[in-house]
C-alpha cells in the first residue's frame, strides 16, 4: 500500500498518509469525483447507496469507500496489493470512522 486519504464528499482533504510523492489534496478531490460518478450509477440502476469504487490501473489500484454520508476513504496501492483483502478490511475501518465523524 501507498497511503490513504480520507476526504470529504466535496473533495476537501480532512487527514491522510501519504508519501511526498502524491498529493492529498489531488486525491481527495479524485475520491470525490470517483464517489459523484459511483453515485450517479447507482441511483440510475437502484441499487441502494455508493458503497466502494475502485480503479485497476497497469502499476496498482484506487479504491474509494463510503465513510458515512459525508466522508470517503481512499487507498492508492501499488499492482502487488491483495484487493480481495482490501475489499474486506476496508469496510469495517470506514465504519469505525464514520462513527469518529459523526455529530456528537
Amino acid at each position: 500500500m501507498q497511503g490513504s486519504v480520507l476526504g470529504g464528499v466535496d473533495g476537501l482533504l480532512i487527514t491522510h498518509d501519504v508519501p511526498d510523492t502524491l498529493d492529498p489534496d489531488d486525491l481527495a478531490a479524485m475520491a470525490a469525483a470517483t464517489f459523484g460518478l459511483g453515485r450517479q450509477v447507482s441511483l440510475r440502476l437502484g441499487q441502494g447507496e455508493f458503497r466502494q469504487s475502485t480503479v485497476r490501473n497497469e502499476a496498482g489500484y484506487f479504491s474509494v469507500y463510503a465513510v458515512g454520508r459525508r466522508a470517503l476513504l481512499s487507498v492508492v496501492g501499488a499492482d502487488a496489493i491483495n484487493v480481495a483483502r482490501l475489499h474486506l478490511h476496508a469496510p469495517p475501518v470506514a465504519e469505525r470512522l464514520a462513527k469518529l465523524l459523526a455529530p456528537a
